[in-house]
C-alpha cells in the first residue's frame, strides 16, 4: 500500500440524505452493455451475475424474471459507478447521492438510488509518495542517494501530471546527470532555494481508480551526523500542486543506532465504518551504549480515538491526549516512569484507536525521547518517524434498485482493477 498524506477535513453526514431528481435511462441495450462493461474492464469480486444465477434455483420462474430486472438495474448502476465520471461527480449532497429511471425490456421502469459514503477524497483523489534509499548514511562520506516520487489517481475521472518537484529540505545534495528515468528522461532544473524541478511535456495522463506514474533520479550526499527530510509533489492540471508526505528520510550517523517504527493493524478500511485500529510502535537501540527513554508520543488525525485501556508493553498507563490546532491532530504523550534500553534490544508499545474515516489516506507520526546514560545526552535525543502507518479508508456506494416490487441492495468499493462487492441482498 503506498503512502499518502492526511489532510482530510469534514465530519460524515448522515445515511440515506437526499435524493437528485428521477433521469430517464435507455433500455435493455444499456442494460445489456452495463453487464458486459461491468465484467469485460473491471474485476468483480464476490461476481454479481454468478450470485444471482445461483439463487434463481429457489425461486419460480415468474418470480426469478422479475427479480433478474432489479439485478441488471443494480448492475447498470455499478457499471457508471466504476465507468462514468460524470455520473459520479452528479451526485450531490453529503453524502453525495443521486437517483434515476431505467426502461426495462418488459416495459416495466426500474428506480435505482445510489449514495456515496464520503465526499470526494482530499487532492481530488491524487496522492504523492517519495521515498529516498537509503535511508541510514555514514557522516561526511559521500553516498549516492535514490529518489522516486509516484504519482497515483484514487479519483474516479483521469487526471493529469504537468510537473514534478522534489526539495530536500536543509541540505544540498547534488542531482547526478543523465539519471532520470520514468515520466521523463530530462534534466531537472536544479536551485538551492527550491530543488530540482521537472516540466514535463507533454503530461502524463493518470488512468481513473488506480492509474500511476513514477519518476526515479539520483543525487550524491555528503552530510555531518544528523536526520535530514526531503519533500515531494506533482502539480495536477485543473487541480495545483499536490504535496508527499514526509516519508523520505535521510540519517546520517554511524549504521548502529537508534530507530523508531510504527505499523498498523488494519491497514485498510471502508469509509463511513466504524474500525478498531492497533499500532505498534517499536524503539531499537542499535548502538554500543544503553539509552534511557523518557516519553513516546504519538500524533493522529482527529478521527482516530484512543481506546482507553488498550496500552501495553512499553507502558499500560493511558496517554495524555492534547490537540494540536495548528496541524488539526491529537498528541498523544506517554511520560515514562525512566526506562534503560540496553544495547541490541528493543521494546514496543502496543494501544488501539477507533475510528470513522471518510475516504482517503491517513498517517501517523511517533516520537521518542531518549538520553544516554552516562553522558546524559543522545546526538539524535528526540528521534520521529516521519509520516509513517498510513491506513487507507476506500469510498463505498451503495446501490438500490427496484423493479416490479422487488428491491436488490449492493454495496460496492470502486478500486484499483475493479470492484468490490461487499454487500448484495435481494427482497
Amino acid at each position: 500500500m503506498r503512502h499518502l498524506i492526511s489532510a482530510i477535513s469534514g465530519v460524515p453526514g448522515g445515511r440515506r440524505s437526499s435524493r437528485k431528481a428521477a433521469a430517464k435511462q435507455g433500455g435493455y441495450i444499456i442494460i445489456a452493455l452495463a453487464i458486459v462493461g461491468l465484467f469485460g474492464g473491471a474485476v468483480v469480486a464476490a461476481p454479481i451475475v454468478e450470485r444471482a444465477v445461483s439463487s434463481l434455483s429457489a425461486h419460480n420462474a415468474t418470480d426469478a424474471g422479475e427479480k433478474n430486472g432489479a439485478r441488471s438495474a443494480a448492475e447498470h448502476a455499478i457499471w457508471r459507478i466504476r465507468n462514468e465520471p460524470a455520473f459520479v461527480d452528479s451526485l450531490a449532497g453529503d453524502p453525495p447521492s443521486g437517483a434515476y429511471s431505467l426502461a426495462m425490456p418488459d416495459g416495466s421502469t426500474a428506480d435505482v438510488t445510489v449514495e456515496a459514503s464520503s465526499v470526494t477524497p482530499p487532492n481530488e483523489g491524487i496522492q504523492v509518495y517519495l521515498t529516498a534509499s537509503p535511508e541510514v548514511m555514514a557522516p561526511d562520506t559521500p553516498t549516492v542517494l535514490t529518489y522516486t516520487l509516484t504519482v497515483v489517481n484514487y479519483d474516479h475521472t483521469t487526471h493529469s501530471v504537468n510537473r514534478v518537484t522534489v526539495d530536500p529540505l536543509l541540505f544540498d545534495p547534488v542531482y547526478i546527470a543523465g539519471s532520470t528515468s520514468g515520466m521523463t528522461t530530462g534534466a531537472p532544473t536544479c536551485t538551492v532555494l527550491s530543488g530540482c524541478r521537472w516540466n514535463l511535456s507533454p503530461d502524463v495522463t493518470l488512468a481513473a481508480y488506480g492509474g500511476e506514474a513514477s519518476l526515479s533520479f539520483q543525487m550524491t550526499a555528503d552530510q555531518p551526523a544528523g536526520t535530514l527530510w526531503t519533500q515531494g509533489s506533482a502539480r495536477i492540471v485543473g487541480y495545483g500542486t499536490v504535496f508527499a508526505p514526509l516519508t523520505a528520510r535521510s540519517r546520517f550517523m554511524d549504521l548502529d543506532t537508534l530507530s523508531i517504527s510504527t505499523v498498523v493493524a488494519p491497514a485498510e478500511a471502508y469509509s463511513d465504518e466504524s474500525q478498531e485500529f492497533q499500532y505498534d510502535v517499536t524503539v531499537v537501540n542499535g548502538g554500543g551504549s544503553p539509552v534511557t527513554i523518557e516519553w513516546l508520543a504519538h500524533y493522529s488525525h482527529p478521527y482516530f480515538a484512543y481506546v482507553n485501556g488498550s496500552s501495553e508493553g512499553l507502558s499500560t498507563d493511558d496517554p495524555d491526549i492534547i490537540f494540536d490546532w495548528v496541524n488539526n491532530r491529537n498528541y498523544h504523550v506517554w511520560t515514562l516512569t525512566p526506562t534503560v534500553l540496553d544495547p541490541g534490544q528493543q521494546t514496543t508499545l502496543r494501544f488501539r484507536m477507533q475510528g470513522s474515516l471518510e475516504a482517503g489516506i491517513y498517517y501517523s507520526t511517533s516520537e521518542v525521547k531518549v538520553t544516554e546514560d552516562g553522558n546524559g545526552y543522545f546526538p539524535l535525543s528526540t528521534l520521529t518517524t516521519g509520516d509513517s502507518a498510513p491506513v487507507i479508508s476506500w469510498r463505498k456506494f451503495a446501490v438500490t434498485a427496484v423493479n416490479n416490487n422487488i428491491t436488490v441492495q449492493a454495496e460496492v468499493v470502486p478500486q484499483p482493477g475493479g470492484v468490490t462487492v461487499i454487500e448484495w441482498t435481494e427482497s
